[in-house]
């Protein structure tokens, strides 16, 4: 019976550390590096708005984010353009469920599998994500959500 007690808290310690852990997105580890100020606009691409897709708009970016969307005739010669030949241009994308990339994944508690899927994720237009483990033993997972 105290090995089933023990399954017991056990249990309730990786459901309340689920549940606690769901709620967090994963971050990569390293700080990136300064962008120096750049003002720039992405100009013959199809802008994913959320009640449309626009096309003949520029999206202007400042310093890394975006400032506005603009009609190109408004840009002005101050202004970087980048022709993205006809592209989908899109938010940033949230993926509520990963497992890892690159051979990696999140049952592997440690900081190199996190980065290495976190920069992978971020290199394909992914700004957020809900790490997703796999089923596994229990000491395996306490790991993986301890970490």
């Amino acid at each position: 019976m105290g090995t089933r007690v023990n399954e017991s808290v056990t249990n309730k310690r990786i459901h309340a550390l689920f549940y606690h852990k769901m709620t967090v997105y994963a971050k990569m580890t390293r700080e990136p590096p300064q962008q120096p100020r750049v003002r720039l606009a992405l100009t013959n691409g199809r802008i994913i708005l959320p009640q449309e897709i626009v096309a003949g708009k520029a999206i202007v970016v400042e310093d890394g984010r975006i400032a506005g969307i603009v009609d190109t005739g408004a840009l002005g010669s101050d202004v970087t353009t980048i022709d993205v030949g006809g592209r989908i241009i899109t938010p940033g994308l949230i993926d509520i469920h990963t497992h890892g990339a690159l051979g990696h994944t999140f049952n592997e508690p440690t900081a190199d599998a996190f980065t290495t899927i976190c920069a992978e994720n971020a290199r394909r237009g992914v700004t957020a994500l809900l790490a997703t483990i796999a089923a596994a033993p229990i000491a395996d997972l306490v790991a993986c959500f301890e970490f």
